[in-house]
């Protein structure tokens, strides 16, 4: 038996834009060893010691890496599993937001489970979990910025077409 055990490596939190950024440095690098780029980026980023394996997997990818908003810093893609449910949900919201109507976790869920047994699924299958109510509101509240915004906007064209008249 050996008389110095080897530490077990900790994993390497690689988010979307690293992920990005380390395809560029492929790209403008054309023919950079694994090995090389990932000594440049763990010199770069010395608290990720990030590993061969995981650029090689990056790079394999590297259509999709290329592809993603450099302001997003996820880590995992999980994909819908009931994408017509959280479109109802969602244009539900956009509509009772306009309508300037307050509304709770309680009703969210509520209007879930109507919209469930209106699309025709089983209510059984879908749980509406307090983790899915969080992530919804995420998303409905990234929508809800980009519905003020658009308010704003033709509040804006309104004023300066009244301006000119």
């Amino acid at each position: 038996m050996s008389e110095h055990p080897q530490k077990k490596q900790k994993r390497a939190t690689v988010n979307d834009s690293l992920c990005k950024e380390i395809c560029q440095y492929v790209k403008s690098h054309h023919g950079t060893k694994h090995h090389d780029i990932v000594t440049y980026f763990n010199n770069k980023y010395p608290e990720l010691n990030i590993a061969c394996p995981t650029v090689s997997k990056i790079v394999k990818d590297r259509a999709k890496w290329l592809k993603v908003e450099t302001n997003e810093t996820s880590v995992r893609h999980k994909a819908v599993k009931f994408p017509l449910l959280e479109q109802a949900l969602s244009y539900w919201v956009e509509q009772v937001t306009a309508a300037a109507v307050e509304f709770n976790e309680h009703l969210i869920k509520e209007k879930g489970k109507e919209f469930t047994k209106l699309l025709g699924m089983h209510e059984n299958k879908m749980q509406f979990s307090n983790g899915w109510i969080q992530n919804l509101k995420k998303e409905i509240s990234s929508a809800y910025i980009g519905f003020m915004v658009k308010q704003v906007v033709c509040q804006l064209n309104v004023y300066q077409k009244h301006e000119e008249s």
